[in-house]
């Protein structure tokens, strides 16, 4: 009980050993017949011991009454359609991540895009009959939680997840799909479709969400299909095969040509703020920026993170500072960007945008890389004074730092090339 309080209190920076430790605390409890329990249950234990999720009694009764009822599937076919796309995410609050499937999809070229609407609900008499189901569960995971509303929660997860996944199962079945590709096979829904599809002998694949290490303590594909090299080495570590990771760059910009800007102008600064819990790097990084820019007369554009809470920062802005909620827009004006540990550091690289990443003393996966780093105000004036007198020393170094993440094979796109094996296997 303990062990599982610690867990549960962990905000940011968990070691992630103790984050699988407590997930595989959760393999001997039978909640479905056909899936691993702490495999489902790896997105539920993540975001508690982020604090995501509200754990108050009434949220708790909500999420049960709502777990007789389904979010509805929409589809749309490219070609043959016989590679199944998955996203579970809210396309509403996120449709940069519904974009990032759509592009990935129509590489495929034979792919059937099916996404679940939450605005649309349908009552299922199905899971009606089956609600028994969450108080026999919730009392087995209690047997390890020792917390009556938070085993009943997790089973609510578990149950709204398997009822979803079995109608995604479903559809693809209908479309006569033969392969699975999710969004993020550590999320709930997508994982237990995942492991339904395998069950039922779909050779699957996922996509990559993040840089964090938790969403391999819920891996559970066939492939992983990773970012950059750095996110290979990060898989390596976590335990996934290296035969299961094929690297594919970043899925919103595949099948994209860029070219670097020949200008060496440098006077419009993005600044990209990091998730919820950065504020402390998040705030450095925009105090440097503030003192290069009146040094250099430089103007700054900032882009927040979507679980950023924006009124935090607002007397730390400037009145000059300009704040891109559009992400198109935030990566064609600046002429440079600084990023902490956000995957627009990798992004930005691949578009070939200049890209100057903060550093701290604390290890992260971009430690390893020979990039140019700042780590405060005078560091990062000197790095930009340099980029502007030395342009094209400064484009050969962001070159190699590309070709250091992503490899050497310019202008392949990847993500065409696994498709295009994988559906023919």
């Amino acid at each position: 009980m303990a062990e599982m309080k610690k867990c549960f209190s962990f905000q940011n920076g968990f070691d992630y050993e103790e984050f699988k430790d407590m997930c595989n605390s959760f393999k001997k409890v039978k909640l479905h017949s056909k899936m691993k329990s702490d495999l489902l249950l790896t997105d539920y234990i993540f975001c508690l011991a982020m604090r995501r999720i509200s754990i108050d009694k009434r949220s708790i009764l909500k999420r049960l009454a709502a777990s007789v009822f389904d979010f509805q599937v929409r589809s749309s076919v490219i070609g043959t359609g016989k590679i199944a796309f998955i996203f579970t995410g809210n396309q509403y609050m996120r449709p940069d991540y519904l974009q990032c499937v759509e592009n990935t999809a129509t590489q495929a070229r034979n792919s059937t895009l099916f996404l679940i609407d939450r605005k649309s609900t349908k009552l299922s008499i199905r899971n009606i009959i089956k609600l028994p189901f969450i108080f026999i569960w919730a009392n087995r995971l209690n047997a390890i939680v020792r917390d009556r509303w938070i085993s009943l929660d997790m089973a609510v997860s578990v149950f709204r997840s398997v009822n979803q996944a079995n109608f995604f199962i479903n559809a693809i079945k209908k479309f006569r799909c033969e392969k699975v590709v999710t969004f993020c096979d550590q999320w709930s829904i997508d994982n237990a479709l995942t492991q339904l599809a395998i069950t039922q002998n779909y050779p699957t694949a996922t996509l990559q969400h993040g840089n964090g290490n938790e969403i391999f303590a819920g891996f559970c594909s066939n492939y992983y299909l990773a970012n950059s090299m750095l996110s290979k080495i990060n898989a390596i570590q976590c335990g996934i095969s290296e035969k299961q990771i094929v690297v594919v760059g970043p899925m919103k910009y595949a099948g994209f040509q860029f070219e670097y800007e020949k200008t060496n102008v440098l006077s419009k600064i993005g600044i990209v703020f990091d998730g919820l819990d950065n504020f402390k790097n998040n705030l450095a990084m925009l105090k440097s920026a503030h003192q290069v820019a009146e040094h250099l007369e430089l103007k700054c554009y900032i882009r927040f993170h979507p679980s950023n809470k924006r009124e935090e920062y607002a007397k730390y802005l400037s009145d000059t500072d300009v704040i891109c909620d559009d992400l198109k827009e935030f990566e064609m004006i600046p002429d440079f960007y600084i990023t902490y540990i956000s995957t627009m550091y990798t992004d930005m690289l691949f578009k070939k945008r200049i890209s100057f990443r903060y550093a701290t003393q604390e290890p992260n996966m971009f430690t390893s890389l020979t990039d140019t780093t700042f780590s405060n105000a005078d560091e990062l004036e000197a790095v930009v004074i340099n980029a502007r007198e030395n342009y094209a020393a400064c484009l050969e170094w962001q070159k190699a730092t590309k070709q250091e993440i992503f490899g050497a094979d310019e202008g392949v796109n990847q993500y065409q090339k696994f498709f295009k094996v994988w559906g023919e296997s």
